[in-house]
């Protein structure tokens, strides 16, 4: 999700370009919507991605994705108390969106 506890990994520790460092390294790489569940099952279903190659899968998320107070909220990280109102808000959110 390019996220750190405490900030990018671009602002933290830049990794880019992630899946060409995979390949320096020998391996075959798939990049895919790691929310989209038909692509992880048709990128798991075909490994090895390269013949003779260890794979490396990588799954563009967003982080807290479906929950609007936390997606790409970094104060949400490592939020260890929510309250009862909360969660509940959550709960109707996530019932909402997969009605």
């Amino acid at each position: 999700n390019k996220h750190q506890s405490y900030g990018t990994t671009f602002e933290v520790q830049d990794m880019e370009p992630f899946a060409d460092k995979w390949r320096a390294f020998g391996f075959g790489v798939a990049e895919v919507d790691g929310h989209d569940v038909q692509q992880l099952v048709s990128v798991f279903s075909s490994i090895p991605v390269e013949k003779f190659k260890p794979t490396a899968i990588i799954c563009h998320t967003v982080k807290g994705k479906g929950v609007q107070r936390a997606e790409n909220n970094m104060k949400w990280h490592h939020k260890s108390k929510i309250d009862k109102g909360e969660i509940e808000s959550i709960l109707a959110e996530l019932d909402q969106a997969h009605a």
